[in-house]
Formats: C-alpha cells, sequence, structure tokens
C-alpha cells in the first residue's frame, strides 16, 4: 500500500453533478468529526467543486465536538451522510491514515547499494527502531537531501532515508470503515503527507505544522521539502472544553463557549482556556526545540491547521508565545471557490487541510 509521496454537521454543495474523469475526492477522518473536499481539474486550474463536515458524537450519543469512537457501522453511515448531503462523486477518492499510528525514523544506509537491495538493508535497519514485529507494519522510505544532515552526522560512506511506518491494525481499521460505506478507495495515505502538500510553498527554511485536532496535536516539521519531524502529543484541542467541564459546566455549554470565544479575552472561561493552551504551546515549543539544536536552524514561520485554527485570534496568540511568524492554513488558496462561499471559506477552511492534500494528490498522479 503506497502510504506516502515524496515530496450536528457543516455542509456545502454547489454545484450541479461532478465529471468523475476530472474529480478527485479527499476523505479525512477524524476522532470528532469526518471531512470531505472534491477538487477537480478543468483548463489546467483546481476547482473547489463541493466541501462537507459531520460531526461524530451523535452518532454516539454525545454531543457535537465531542471526541469519540463510534461502530464502524455509524462511522460508514456517517460517511454515507456526508457524501449524500455534499453531493459528491466518489468515483475517485483518497483516504487520510492518521499520524498518531504511524512512527518515522532516520536511518543511514550504505551508499552504492542497489534497487534490488534497498528493502532487505531498510528492514534490517528498521528492526532496530520499530517496537513492534516488522511484519505488523508497512514500510516505506523517502530520501533526506544531503544538504540539511547536520555536519556531524554525515557520513561519506552512507546516505540518510526518512523511514515511515504505518501499523497494519491502523490501516485495517480505516478501510473496515471504507468497506462497510461501499467505497474502494483509489488510494490512502498518512494525513502528515496530505498536510504537507495542502502548505508547503517550496521554502527551503524549516517551517512548522500545527494541527490542533481534537483528540492529539500533531506537530509536522518540514525542511527543504523533506518530512523532518512528525509528533502526535496525546493531547487535544478539546482540552480547553475539559478545562470548563472540570468547573462544571455540560460539555456542550462549554464547545459553544470555545467556539464564541476569543483566546484572549479576559473572562474567567476564557483565562481557564488560554492558560490550558498556553500549556499545550510549551509541549510544541518541545518539539521545536529539539529540532532547532539537531539542525542548528530555526523556522521561519508555523501555519495552524485543523479546526482549533478556527478560534478567534488564536493565529496572533500563538506567534506571541512561540516566537514565530504564525498563519492559518488556506488549503484552497489555489482553487477557483464559487462565488456562493467565498465570504466563509477563509473562516472554515483550516478544518479541510488534510481533505484537500488528498484530493490534490489524485489530481495530480
Amino acid at each position: 500500500m503506497a502510504f506516502i509521496d515524496s515530496l450536528s454537521s457543516l455542509f456545502s454543495s454547489f454545484l450541479s453533478k461532478k465529471n468523475s474523469s476530472q474529480s478527485a475526492v479527499g476523505i479525512d477522518i477524524g476522532s470528532s468529526n469526518i471531512k470531505l473536499v472534491q477538487l477537480s481539474l478543468k483548463n489546467n486550474r483546481i476547482n473547489l467543486d463541493t466541501y462537507g463536515s459531520i460531526a461524530l458524537g451523535p452518532y454516539n450519543d454525545m454531543p457535537v465536538g465531542s471526541v469519540t469512537t463510534p461502530s464502524v457501522e455509524k462511522i460508514a453511515e456517517a460517511i454515507k451522510e456526508l457524501i449524500k448531503e455534499s453531493d459528491s462523486n466518489t468515483a475517485r477518492v483518497a483516504v487520510a491514515l492518521p499520524t498518531s499510528a504511524s512512527l518515522f525514523r532516520d536511518i543511514a544506509i550504505p551508499i552504492g547499494i542497489t534497487d534490488s537491495e534497498m528493502k532487505t538493508v531498510a528492514t534490517t535497519e528498521a528492526r532496530k527502531v520499530i517496537p513492534v514485529p516488522i511484519q505488523d507494519v508497512d514500510m516505506d522510505w523517502l530520501p533526506i537531501p544531503a544538504e540539511i544532515i547536520p555536519a556531524e552526522l554525515k557520513s561519506e560512506n552512507k546516505k540518510s532515508l526518512l523511514l515511515v511506518v504505518v501499523s497494519h491494525e491502523s490501516q485495517k481499521r480505516i478501510e473496515s470503515y471504507m468497506t462497510a460505506a461501499a467505497i474502494t478507495p483509489v488510494m490512502y495515505e498518512l494525513e502528515v503527507f496530505s498536510s504537507m502538500r495542502s502548505i508547503y510553498t517550496h521554502e527551503r527554511a524549516p517551517i512548522v505544522l500545527i494541527d490542533l485536532g481534537a483528540a492529539h496535536i500533531k506537530i509536522t516539521i518540514i525542511h527543504e521539502g523533506c518530512m523532518r519531524r512528525a509528533v502526535s502529543l496525546d493531547r487535544g484541542f478539546n482540552e480547553l472544553d475539559s478545562v470548563l467541564v472540570s468547573k462544571g459546566l455540560d460539555f456542550k455549554d462549554a464547545h459553544d463557549i470555545k467556539h464564541k470565544s476569543t483566546i484572549t479575552s479576559l473572562g474567567k472561561d476564557e483565562t481557564l482556556m488560554r492558560e490550558t493552551y498556553i500549556s499545550i504551546l510549551r509541549d510544541i515549543q518541545n518539539v521545536i526545540s529539539e529540532y532547532e539544536r539537531y539542525s542548528h536552524t530555526s523556522p521561519v514561520r508555523a501555519v495552524l491547521l485543523g479546526g482549533g485554527a478556527e478560534m478567534r485570534d488564536i493565529v496572533p496568540f500563538t506567534e506571541s508565545i512561540l516566537g514565530i511568524p504564525t498563519e492559518k492554513s488556506h488549503p484552497f488558496e489555489r482553487a477557483i471557490v464559487p462565488d456562493l462561499v467565498k465570504e466563509i471559506i477563509p473562516m472554515i477552511e483550516p478544518e479541510f487541510t488534510i481533505a484537500t492534500g488528498l484530493a490534490m494528490r489524485l489530481l495530480v498522479s
């Protein structure tokens, strides 16, 4: 399986039936909702055909915004409903695999080995760093540009590769959702590579992608177009809801407050959420600092994506804590967007970064 590349509900449907030969759909199954984006290529221009997001909470008798894992049948039901309401064409579909179920390690292999020897050598090196049996995972690898390997780690006799490992269990779980929804994807891809495709603009210096997901915060560092760090924290943006729930609010009210509030407000609830987010940012800073020590260079910008990136004033506040120029993800900026949704797109597009990257991969493949 190729899973890497080198390098209630919100619905919007605004065109007539799509031409399946020219369109591509990306589906991102998250911990609190499922996102879908359909793009098409017309006259060498990318068009946003339709998009949608559906909350998983109600499919498990929980409020909208809850982190939850409904049954396979319920998730398939949600996927079908999302496809129906967004009026998308599922002839060509790509689906995300979660970063939290993957492992990334640098390995060094002898220069001069043949392609036929590569798998054997990579597998041997992988056994040294993978904490599970090789037969329980899928592996792939990418070359790391020599110019971004620190001088003290370079070897004249070896070249560096990024080893990418995904557990079979995680793949099978995502595949079971699609099978139950009667969809046969063209491909699956790790979400980290999908988000890179949506955001990366060929900087040579490092950039940081910060995915403010409900259950997990994901930090990705890209350097010279190569993924150098991908860390999934055991913390999520729903901690901001949880801190209010711990003070006596029910989850629905806490979630509503989070979405209506600004992170910089001085109110009691906002102060609690801000202190929680600062704690999360300290963990993010630790990941960034480790790479700075390793690479002897610093990121030139940070990009926020995921549902948490839609909170008011989250961008300038994040920048003030991290000390790195920060912006929201704009995955639709390279697409022609229908006039009907142009005003709402900037407010909600960070949530669709991964799904957009998936659809883009199919369009250019």
